[in-house]
């Protein structure tokens, strides 16, 4: 059980309590609940939202972050948008390779970071990308997640609006907190406009 484990670990027995006595699932799924449920494990998490466009460089400079171009649904082109995200994350200094950072693609393992409670319930879900510390093992990825991304494309995000998928982003951050032995940040994001999301807890 990763950091935050105890404190998420305390909000799904509550939350998942309430809803068996009301008959419902004893399943919660990331992409399917809705902002109430959010709000029932929140109330025993402290959570700082933080909201901000794509990574600007300073003043004067000539690095800017490139916009990415879907070219497919999320799910077949997801590939092709982490590979730009590391491209352009790299021009601002951040270093991928041994001894520094790693980037999993995660976002056909739908059931990644499921939460597992036999007498409570679980949540079910996963995201798309995942950067820990280089050469993890499959099993060890999300006990050591820094950073969590969730792609949606330009044209669900026209259509639906990113804040639309909050609720979803929010169970993330909670499960992958839940598993990571650090802090994780969760970023909702289309690549591609000035709309992006981070979510992370607080102690």
């Amino acid at each position: 059980m990763g950091i935050a484990g105890e404190e998420i670990e305390k909000a799904m027995m509550s939350t998942l309590e309430k809803f068996e006595a009301k008959k419902e699932s004893k399943t919660i799924t990331f992409s399917s609940v809705s902002e109430g449920q959010v709000s029932t494990y929140l109330a025993s998490i402290n959570l700082l939202i933080l909201e901000g466009g794509p990574l600007d460089a300073e003043e004067n400079s000539t690095i800017s972050f490139l916009p990415f171009e879907w070219q497919d649904i999320e799910e077949r082109d997801t590939p092709r948008a982490i590979n730009h995200l590391q491209r352009e994350l790299q021009k601002f200094g951040v270093i991928f390779g041994r001894g520094n950072y790693q980037m999993y693609d995660v976002h056909s393992k739908h059931t990644f970071l499921n939460v597992r409670d036999d007498k409570t319930g679980s949540l079910s879900g996963g995201t798309d990308l995942i950067i820990a510390p280089f050469g993890m093992t499959s099993g060890c990825v999300k006990l050591n997640s820094c950073v969590a991304f969730e792609f949606k494309t330009k044209e669900t995000v026209d259509e639906q609006g990113l804040e639309s998928f909050l609720s979803q982003a929010t169970m993330e951050l909670i499960a992958s907190n839940y598993h990571s032995q650090q802090m994780t940040l969760v970023v909702l994001t289309d690549l591609c406009t000035n709309s992006c999301v981070l979510l992370t807890l607080t102690r």
